[in-house]
This record gives C-alpha cells, sequence and structure tokens, in this order.
C-alpha cells in the first residue's frame, strides 16, 4: 500500500509539473537616449505585446554594462529573467522607417 501511494504521489507531482511548465515569449527592447520603448507583436507567433525597455546607458564608441532588472513576458506575467550585457554601446539613429521604436535605436 506505502508504495502504491509513493507511485501515485510520483506521478502527480509530474503532471503538475507539467502542467505548471509553459512557454514564454519575453519582448526586449534596447533603448538609448529618448528612444520610446516598442508595443506591438514581435516576428515570434505570440499574441501579446508587452515589451521590456532596457536602457543602454553608455553611448558607441565608449562601452559598458548594462543589466536588466526581472522581466515580463509578452503578456505581463513576471518573469525570474533578467540579462546583463558587457562591452556594450548603444546608438540612436533618430529614426527608421518601419517599426520606429524598435528599428530606431540599438547597441
Amino acid at each position: 500500500m506505502k508504495r502504491q501511494i509513493q507511485a501515485w504521489l510520483t506521478v502527480a507531482m509530474m503532471v503538475w509539473t507539467a502542467v505548471s511548465a509553459r512557454a514564454a515569449t519575453i519582448n526586449v527592447d534596447l533603448n538609448y537616449g529618448s528612444g520610446p520603448t516598442f508595443s506591438g507583436t514581435a516576428a515570434a507567433p505570440d499574441s501579446g505585446t508587452t515589451w521590456n525597455g532596457v536602457t543602454v546607458a553608455t553611448a558607441w564608441p565608449t562601452l559598458g554594462t548594462t543589466t536588466s532588472g526581472a522581466l515580463v513576458d509578452s503578456t505581463n506575467a513576471v518573469s525570474p529573467v533578467s540579462f546583463s550585457l558587457s562591452n556594450v554601446g548603444g546608438y540612436d539613429a533618430g529614426s527608421a522607417s518601419v517599426a520606429s521604436e524598435l528599428m530606431r535605436d540599438f547597441a
């Protein structure tokens, strides 16, 4: 009986783990200067429109480190993901013909 209970608990935990794991899309727009953060769907097949605007603090050709805070996914749900970029500088082109908020500034 004890082994049956352990087996059922193991199966229940495996099912719970499989159900609770989910794929998430995390959109990041690296901003420099006065560049706004993009809002809208991305190239990935995802209907969420939330983007994380992360500011690159140094201007090219000066290089620095940029670290994000905790990022949210495209549906605005909190995620445990963050990142850091080293040896990076930002640049603002001032305009872009397509998706200007996303394409005008970069690192």
